[in-house]
């Protein structure tokens, strides 16, 4: 969950901001958290986020206003940004 926090901001006007939850940045800095290696590290990212914002499993839910902004951007029909490769091997390929 803290890894989830360190992507979530305020505006000045107090707005919050989800919009880097799926990043790739938050997505390493998840999967270092992981003391062992996972064998879909990405599926379980995102279901790691989704059961977060759900509060299953016993997890601590995001706070009202947090889980309206990731679920805005849960929703976009896109792919995430963990699904991509990094800049630099899509600039090579």
């Amino acid at each position: 969950m803290v890894v989830f926090r360190a992507f979530i901001s305020r505006d000045p006007h107090g707005a919050v901001d989800a919009s880097l939850i799926h990043s790739r940045a938050c997505y390493e800095l998840w999967l270092s958290t992981r003391s062992e290696p996972l064998r879909d590290p990405e599926h379980k990212f995102r279901r790691t986020l989704t059961a977060t914002l759900s509060g299953t499993d016993g997890r601590v839910p995001f706070t009202p206003e947090e889980e309206v902004a990731v679920a805005q951007v849960l929703r976009v029909k896109q792919v995430w940004y963990v699904a991509r490769p990094p800049p630099a091997l899509q600039a090579s390929a």
